[in-house]
């Protein structure tokens, strides 16, 4: 793992990701990052298959005492900011195995399932631009 990737910003949001961690696991760039230390990261993307509870969600927030600044929000996505870390959280329609752990944090999937929910992530974007 490379935890340099983080920023010192980041670092500090990590026992709030730890407790996440009891719900989502980490996605996108960072876990990427996490894995093979190409690029700094800018942001958490966690996800789960369970419902979205943004009650739970709340708890957490005032249990860690952060100031989060929702952005977007629908039935599945709530997006906002901690001080300069956007942290997305985000129902996902599809069981995925996350079994790589960073240090004692959160869970989060191996390269090639990473690689696969980008390339889907993709393809439903293409879709929607073609369907419209």
């Amino acid at each position: 793992m490379y935890p340099s990737i983080l920023t010192e910003e980041q670092k500090q949001l990590l026992p709030f990701v730890k407790a996440c961690g009891q719900r989502f696991y980490l996605v996108g760039g960072t876990a990427v990052a996490l894995q093979i230390g190409h690029r700094k990261s800018i942001d958490f993307d966690l996800f789960s298959s369970q419902p979205l509870n943004k009650q739970w969600i709340n708890k957490v927030i005032k249990e860690h005492n952060l100031n989060f600044i929702a952005r977007f929000q629908d039935g599945d996505q709530l997006t906002g900011m901690v001080n300069s870390v956007q942290i997305t959280f985000y129902e996902y329609l599809y069981d995925i195995e996350a079994a790589v752990q960073f240090e004692d944090v959160i869970f989060m999937p191996d390269l090639l399932t990473l690689a696969a929910m980008v390339a889907l992530a993709l393809g439903m974007r293409a879709k929607l631009i073609t369907d419209h």
